[in-house]
């Protein structure tokens, strides 16, 4: 299973096969990922962490 970064933000994920610059997860991980929220989850020391304040804001965006 592999993840793809972009800028430091996880963008997305693999279960079957993977990207040319994938990053080899745990399944673990991929399971903690909010579909919803991709693109607003770092990934910082292995793990995947929401930035709340980019996620907020892209939703306050969204509503304006």
């Amino acid at each position: 299973m592999q993840i793809q970064v972009r800028e430091g933000y996880i963008t997305g994920y693999a279960t079957i096969g993977g990207f040319p610059d994938g990053i080899e997860v745990s399944e673990e991980l991929i399971q903690s990922l909010d579909s919803d929220k991709m693109g607003y989850y770092r990934y910082e020391n292995g793990q995947a962490v929401l930035d709340e304040e980019k996620f907020n804001t892209a939703k306050e965006t969204e509503l304006i």
